[in-house]
């Protein structure tokens, strides 16, 4: 499954997310239990599992610079989308375009983005 997909399991549902890239260790309750009694606690802690979590096991060096940008993809799309490339790019402006007419699309656009970096 890619990574993509475990970022919106992530953000949507983030138990899931989590589930996704470590199974059943204890990542996955700690975010149960976060998201359980406060959703976006649980929220940022899924990205942050993701982020710092590659698919096959093995931690992902950039996993701070990622985590940041998911977050900030997350919350405001065009900074995150910024933060990961470092550069004013067409996919920031199409991402401020996405962002200002339709709010998650331009959520969608810049996790999309940044994940499809790594």
């Amino acid at each position: 499954m890619s990574r993509f997909v475990g970022v919106l399991l992530g953000a949507v549902f983030p138990p899931l997310g989590v589930w996704l890239v470590v199974g059943f260790a204890s990542g996955f309750w700690i975010n149960l239990l976060l998201t359980l009694l406060f959703y976006v606690p649980g929220q940022v802690h899924a990205l942050w599992v993701i982020a710092h979590n590659r698919g096959d096991g093995r931690p992902d060096d950039h996993g701070h610079a990622t985590f940041l940008a998911m977050v900030f993809g997350l919350f405001l799309p065009p900074l995150g989308v910024w933060w990961k490339r470092g550069t004013v790019s067409a996919a920031l402006w199409v991402n401020v375009l996405l962002t200002l007419l339709f709010w998650v699309p331009g959520q969608l656009h810049a996790l999309w983005v940044i994940v499809d970096d790594d």
